[in-house]
């Protein structure tokens, strides 16, 4: 009888649900920030990516 060991393949990521975002810390870099300041550094990062193109 042929044995088969299961596997882990450590690529696989763990499934991000609705809570995961909502209960997340918003972070710019290492540094801890509000919620507000992360999206403000978003919609400015996308601005300015979306203007290089």
């Amino acid at each position: 009888m042929l044995a088969i060991e299961a596997t882990v393949d450590p690529d696989d990521a763990p499934e991000l649900t609705d809570d995961f975002f909502e209960t997340g810390a918003w972070k710019i870099g290492e540094r801890d920030v509000s919620r507000a300041e992360g999206e403000a550094m978003m919609r400015q990062t996308l601005h300015e990516n979306q203007s290089a193109e």
